[in-house]
């Protein structure tokens, strides 16, 4: 089941909204973070392992800050990388 990342967002301020899992099905779950939604999937098919997630955010200083990082100018726009 995906009981293994979920620390790692709770980390980045997600908390388990719902789960779907029944014995001998993929789990499916949604973290939340304020108004921000993310589906997690066990199903085959839905993304590559180690699957990279890229979300465009409106204050990107302020979570480059709450998390410690720095903000870098890149070619494609300004990002900051959490992991």
């Amino acid at each position: 089941m995906l009981a293994r990342p979920l620390p790692g967002y709770q980390r980045l301020g997600f908390a388990l909204e719902w789960d779907r899992f029944e014995p001998g099905m993929p789990a499916f779950v949604s973290v939340a973070r304020g108004r921000m939604r993310l589906y997690l999937s066990e199903h085959e098919g839905d993304a590559r392992p180690d699957t990279l997630v890229y979300l465009r955010i409106g204050d990107l200083e302020a979570i480059a800050e709450e998390f410690g990082e720095t903000v870098e100018q890149m070619p494609w726009g300004r990002e900051v990388r959490l992991s």
